[in-house]
């Protein structure tokens, strides 16, 4: 078990074994999980979902259409979906 004391400006230092074990790096976020019995878990959260915009430049647009442009790779031809990066 590895351990930290907490500052006065309650920082702590992640062990180094600790941080190369779980890839842990400057600037990274952790989340802090509190579980009703007590204990504390500190987790890297997932990755965010893409933040890509799409859009749809033909006619009838509508959900399944726009639901299928997301789960697939953008095209170029009139009337079809593409990724704005």
């Amino acid at each position: 078990m590895e351990t930290s004391r907490v500052t006065t400006k309650g920082q702590v230092t992640i062990p180094q074994k600790i941080r190369e074990r779980f890839d842990i790096h400057a600037g990274d976020v952790l989340a802090f999980v509190s579980a009703e019995d007590g204990t504390l878990r500190v987790q890297k959260p997932p990755p965010p979902l893409s933040t890509e915009r799409v859009s749809y430049t033909g006619p009838h647009a509508n959900v399944c259409k726009i639901s299928r442009a997301v789960k697939s790779p953008p095209r170029d031809r009139k009337g079809s979906f593409s990724a704005d990066p």
